[in-house]
């Protein structure tokens, strides 16, 4: 290939270096002239027009041979060919729907052949695809129709759309969009809470939109029993994004205990969970006295200090019976029954009549069905 060098003069030179350049420029003289060349066509015009050199045909010294760009344009301008299209570029259509492009086959040249039409890249999980007509002859037009699989994942697919007529093949490519389909999100906080039995405790659950959800979504709770506590949502229903109040009003007598709830939103085929823990501190008292063991003679009175305390917010009445104090003395209380917290005395007092020896002395405290009791001793000399 002859071309300038550095010093102003003109050498031949040998090599992909300079045929690259060389090929570029022939390529650049034609897209001027014919500017909707596809990457075949510019192929085909340069490789059939080249004066072919050495063995006939294509060989590993010449290639196709030596490059002829007026050849390569009369070429062009002379053979029949077609050049093809597909519109829209890209489409979006949702799982179990169905779309279309126009395939556009426009005669060069006086082409009049039958160009047969083909599609790739659609996986037969996402859809099927159908031309019609599937052969255009000439100039003229096809409906590529596509239809989604209603479980198609949502994604981008590439298609490549190919036309044939003989030898000649021509691609387009365009993109099919499966969107995800409308969704929702559900969410409650807090994530826990700690009550007493007979309180309210209060959550917030959010409802989001996903992908274009417009739908209503239902509420409901699970994982509370009914010995516990009572549940309600404010709102019910969550129309497309929001938030509902989840109250759980629990009983007096609920049970001590950690339980985990399932909040579940529902909308449609769509179901969607959320947890919550809720811990229940039960209403209970406690019992205690002191001091744990008194020494008296016969004719002499013991005092114990009786305490009842309050657990998970109890407020009750308690009230108290003694047993195990030895025959012949006499029981007493400064307060009974005793209101939560609170305290009690107990007296014992001892005649001539009483037993001698050690005895163990129960304080009982009852408040409806909690029952507890504390142990004492009493010696008596």
């Amino acid at each position: 290939m002859r071309t300038s060098d550095l010093y102003g003069g003109y050498v031949t030179e040998t090599g992909t270096s300079i045929a690259a350049p060389h090929v570029s420029g022939a390529l650049a003289l034609l897209l001027g002239a014919f500017p909707g060349l596809t990457a075949d066509q510019q192929a085909a015009a340069l490789e059939g027009a080249a004066a072919d050199l050495g063995t006939p045909g294509v060989d590993a010294d010449f290639g196709y041979g030596r490059l002829d760009v007026l050849a390569a344009y009369q070429h062009l301008a002379t053979t029949p060919d077609y050049t093809l299209s597909l519109a829209p570029t890209s489409v979006t259509v949702a799982a179990g729907g169905s779309t279309s492009y126009t395939v556009s086959v426009n005669a060069v040249n006086g082409f009049a052949g039958d160009v047969s039409l083909s599609v790739a890249g659609l996986p037969a999980s996402v859809g099927s695809a159908t031309f019609s007509p599937a052969v255009v002859t000439g100039s003229g037009t096809s409906t590529l129709a596509i239809t989604t699989d209603a479980t198609a994942v949502p994604g981008s697919y590439p298609l490549a759309l190919t036309g044939t007529s003989g030898a000649t093949t021509h691609t387009a490519t365009a993109t099919l969009v499966v969107p995800a389909p409308p969704d929702f999100t559900l969410a409650a906080a807090p994530s826990a809470q700690t009550v007493n039995a007979g309180a309210t405790a209060n959550y917030t659950v959010s409802v989001g939109s996903l992908n274009g959800f417009t739908g209503d979504v239902a509420l409901s709770l699970a994982g509370l029993p009914g010995s516990v506590g009572a549940a309600t949502f404010t709102p019910a229903t969550v129309s497309t994004a929001g938030t509902s109040q989840l109250t759980i009003a629990t009983a007096a007598t609920a049970p001590g205990g950690t339980y985990q709830l399932t909040v579940t939103g529902t909308s449609g085929a769509i179901t969607r969970t959320a947890t919550v823990g809720l811990t229940v501190r039960a209403r209970d008292f406690t019992l205690s006295a002191s001091p744990s063991s008194i020494s008296v003679i016969r004719g002499q009175t013991a005092s114990y200090s009786v305490a009842v305390g309050s657990l998970g917010g109890f407020a009750g009445n308690v009230t108290l019976s003694v047993s195990g104090v030895p025959s012949g003395s006499i029981v007493s209380w400064s307060a009974n029954p005793v209101a939560a917290p609170g305290s009690s005395t107990l007296r014992v007092r001892t005649t001539g009549s009483t037993l001698r020896g050690t005895f163990t002395v129960r304080v009982t405290g009852k408040s409806g069905t909690l029952v507890h009791q504390v142990s004492v001793t009493l010696i008596v000399r």
